[in-house]
């Protein structure tokens, strides 16, 4: 998330934090989309671009926005894009946040980043706005493995963390593996000698698709990644990894919110924005289990690729049939999200007692 300046009052901070995740560019707000990075500190909370803006930012991230609203008045949200103590709240602690905006710059809109990385994932969101709409997933029948969809992630290990030791890393690269496979994409995961870091085939000749690293510092990110299109053997894209990030205090806590980190930034790549809750939450939510099945994403994800189930290398026995009732693949909508922080407020209540 962007780092608060000093001197910046928690409003101008609020307003430069809609304008960064992309909320000045929604449909809905179209006055909006020619504010500059340069005008953010002439506006006011009272401005209709910027309750607009406040509005649509308040709702990209509802179970936490509507957590602070039910700690700080003990009542339901609304999302009425008005600047008080819950959207303050929201703004200043909206933490392990992913920098990939919400919404894109439309065509035509110049947009202006300090971080050169976040600058990268906007242009190429806006480039793909001005292209027809495709339906079909990446990498489809790529590096020869059968009629389904296969992508290679080389991983850049040089600044990888110590709190993620190699053995706790590889079991999180393939927690990551069965859960895409699941869905019906093999991600295989090489070092820079293009050697499978989970079964040590030879992947040399083959084409990667996504140098995953580990950078030592960012603009307040954790993860960041291009956001992908339909991408094919020959497409090079990218994500990167926050390494002072730690994941948790205990190795199950690091190993479950890398996962969902790294399967996160992965979805970027594969073509898909931020959903309210589930692993493409714009905020990573922790304690998510190891899959696909039962996201918000799970159906968008079944239909990019296939949905059946695609054998992994090194694995034994038949790969692990998808479920069949359609009745289970369901969207998070925003009056879900706020039942289940009504939900967590009654109980946490309950405990102080």
């Amino acid at each position: 998330m962007p780092q608060r300046k000093p001197g910046e009052t928690i409003e101008q901070f609020a307003i430069r934090s809609a304008w960064t995740y992309g909320h000045f560019w929604t449909a809905e707000n179209v006055a909006g989309w020619n504010v500059r990075h340069e005008d953010l500190p002439n506006l006011s909370a009272s401005d209709p671009v910027v309750i607009a803006a406040l509005r649509s930012y308040s709702q990209s991230d509802v179970t936490r926005y509507a957590k602070a609203v039910f700690d700080l008045h003990g009542r339901s949200p609304v999302f009425d894009g008005e600047m008080g103590p819950a959207l303050e709240h929201f703004a200043a602690n909206n933490t392990d946040r992913c920098s990939v905006p919400d919404f894109a710059p439309p065509p035509g809109v110049q947009c202006s980043f300090l971080d050169p990385s976040v600058q990268a994932v906007a242009e190429r969101m806006q480039a793909d706005l001005a292209m027809p709409a495709q339906g079909s997933g990446g990498w489809a029948g790529c590096h020869g493995i059968g009629n389904f969809h296969c992508a290679i992630a080389r991983w850049d290990v040089t600044r990888k963390p110590s709190h993620l030791p190699d053995d706790l890393f590889l079991s999180v690269l393939k927690s990551v593996q069965r859960a895409y496979a699941e869905i019906g994409l093999l991600w295989r995961f090489v070092d820079a000698q293009m050697r499978d870091l989970l079964n040590g085939d030879d992947l040399s000749g083959n084409s990667v698709n996504t140098d995953c690293s580990f950078v030592r510092s960012s603009d307040g990110w954790i993860g960041l990644a291009i956001v992908g299109r339909n991408e094919t053997c020959q497409s090079r894209i990218w994500a990167k990894f926050l390494n002072t990030y730690t994941g948790g205090s205990t190795p199950s806590q690091v190993a479950n919110n890398w996962f969902s980190l790294i399967a996160h930034e992965l979805g970027h790549n594969c073509g898909r924005s931020h959903t309210n809750g589930g692993i493409m939450n714009p905020s990573l939510v922790r304690g998510l289990p190891q899959t696909w099945q039962g996201d918000p994403s799970e159906g968008w994800m079944r239909q990019q690729f296939g949905g059946e189930a695609v054998p992994v290398p090194g694995d034994t026995g038949p790969p692990p049939k998808p479920p069949t009732d359609d009745a289970r693949l369901r969207a998070i909508e925003i009056k879900n999200a706020v039942q289940d922080a009504a939900i967590q407020f009654l109980i946490d209540a309950v405990r102080r007692r």
